[in-house]
């Protein structure tokens, strides 16, 4: 059972009623986490921008998809194929590989460590048009707050770049501040260069939130250098 229901319920009224206000947008993020992730002792997340590009391969816009096929989507495509292609996807897959799939990497996180991909912004623009649509900014961070308090993260990486050192005013960073009902975010930098934690002050989360660079543009060893950094803190906490 899909223990998002709700939250995806809410957030497909919201994306019918940006369509019927013929506002731009693009399918929305129904998240489904995988059984793994749900029955897991450790729980990470990997906490993208926006849905850019989301379903428009498989749905044919003017008609509007059920949420079955939309949920449906994104278990095929996220939990099941292991294999959408893109510098994030193919991130957020050899961060899997850590505990889950054929090969496992650290085998004393199977069964014990769960992933889970979602984004910030669950609603973007229409594909070709990064971003999302400011009008619904209250909306979306009250979603993504219930979507967070549900999927109950250990660690959260938000692969969107970061702030200033006095603080994260990255519209996206915004949002997700929002949704945390917190009042500011500074990052403190980590062992791992160019791999920030994000300090939320109050929140209403017991996550680690990592914010770093986008892995489009990012070299082999960054990437290596960030899922090193995930696994070590992992287990300090296991």
């Amino acid at each position: 059972m899909n223990i998002l229901r709700k939250v995806n319920i809410s957030l497909f009224e919201l994306y019918k009623a940006m369509k019927s206000n013929q506002e731009e947008c693009t399918y929305p993020y129904l998240v489904v986490p995988s059984d793994a992730y749900v029955n897991s002792d450790f729980k990470v997340l990997l906490l993208g921008k926006e849905t850019n590009g989301w379903g428009t391969a498989e749905f044919k816009s003017p008609a509007i998809p059920s949420m079955e096929d939309l949920e449906n989507l994104y278990n095929r495509l996220v939990n099941e194929d292991w294999g959408i292609g893109g510098p994030l996807w193919d991130f957020y897959y050899s961060l899997r590989c850590i505990s889950e799939g054929d090969n496992i990497e650290v085998p004393e996180f199977a069964g014990k460590v769960g992933f889970c991909a979602s984004n910030i912004a669950l609603i973007g623009k229409e594909y070709g048009h990064p971003g999302f649509n400011h009008k619904y900014s209250l909306q979306l961070s009250d979603v993504l707050s219930q979507c967070l308090e549900i999927l109950n993260p250990d660690i959260v990486l938000c692969p969107v770049g970061v702030g200033t050192s006095s603080g994260c005013d990255y519209p996206y960073i915004e949002l997700l501040k929002n949704s945390l009902n917190a009042e500011s975010c500074n990052k403190k930098e980590t062992t791992c260069n160019g791999l920030f934690e994000l300090l939320f002050a109050p929140s209403n989360s017991k996550a680690i939130f990592l914010g770093c660079r986008h892995p489009q543009g990012a070299t082999n060893e960054f990437k290596n250098n960030v899922r090193n950094y995930i696994i070590e803190l992992i287990k300090t906490k296991l």
